[in-house]
């Protein structure tokens, strides 16, 4: 089993000239996904108390905020109380990354939401959050608007219909390149660094499909699992059994942002080993 126990410290970081950032190119052999994956679910398994902290107590808090809402009767009060759910859940689940992300790169955090909220850096870490998924939904949106003028989508209503999957394909293509590409945002937030596009971007330069191919291995099986269990808990006869699917999709969920914070620290130290052996080479 690899030391699994990161500390940025070890890594050789150092004031880098224009000319020698062209230099520094981090090649895709060094990215082993399997690997990668593997030590992801390990910091996970080693992180469970810290995530239950971190993301269950922000799970609990959106529950009870919806509930209350919903007991009042009130559409206004309902509309509010549903937003306000929907971000403590995403503080939940950013909340969870950070945990993990911060231990692979040996950054001390607590893990306490009472004392997360009141740390600079969690509010970084939930801004660049939505930076990259503002960056990504803005893409598919792109790739909807060129796909209108190529295919007829006043035809394709139909979830089934051929220009409805080519457009929605399209849209997740385009959607996933942009999160790919931005997947160093969250770490380099992480470490203190500041929320920056370009530095993912070339950070990510000629690794891409490596990072793809570990996403997909490491998130793959939560994400369809999740979509699973959300059709069964909304089609579900039964409210019993909704609930529990309902309620097993969001602990799929956490994991698969712990697993996801993991395997962005993971890469982000990879590329920092590599960055000074690039620039001296």
């Amino acid at each position: 089993m690899p030391d699994l126990k990161w500390r940025l410290s070890e890594v050789i970081i150092s004031p880098t000239t224009h000319h020698e950032v062209k230099k520094m190119a981090i090649r895709p052999s060094d990215i082993r996904p399997l690997e990668l994956a593997s030590n992801s679910f390990v910091v996970v398994r080693e992180s469970w108390v810290q995530i239950l902290f971190a993301g269950g107590i922000f799970v609990l808090l959106s529950q009870l905020i919806v509930f209350f809402t919903k007991s009042s009767g009130i559409p206004a009060m309902v509309e509010m109380g549903n937003f306000a759910g929907s971000f403590t859940m995403l503080l939940a689940t950013v909340a969870v990354s950070l945990v993990t992300c911060a231990r692979v790169l040996g950054v001390q955090i607590p893990y306490l939401p009472s004392a997360l909220i009141n740390d600079r850096y969690f509010w970084k870490y939930v801004w660049a959050a939505l930076v990259c998924g503002f960056l990504s939904v803005l893409a598919a949106l792109a790739c909807v608007l060129v796909a209108s003028f190529v295919v007829p989508l006043s035809a394709g209503l139909d979830f089934y219909s051929v220009p409805f999957l080519f457009t929605a394909g399209f849209a997740a293509v385009a959607s996933f390149v942009v999160y790919v590409r931005l997947f160093m945002v969250m770490p380099a937030v992480a470490v203190g660094e500041k929320v920056s596009l370009s530095a993912s971007l070339r950070r990510t330069r000629g690794i891409g499909l490596k990072v793809a191919l570990s996403v997909v291995i490491a998130l793959g099986g939560f994400i369809v699992a999740e979509y699973l269990l959300k059709g069964a808990a909304t089609y579900g006869g039964d409210p019993a059994s909704s609930a529990i699917m309902s309620s097993l999709a969001v602990v799929l969920k956490l994991v698969r942002c712990a697993v996801e914070g993991a395997l962005a620290g993971f890469i982000f130290v990879k590329v920092k080993e590599n960055e000074p052996a690039q620039a001296e080479a």
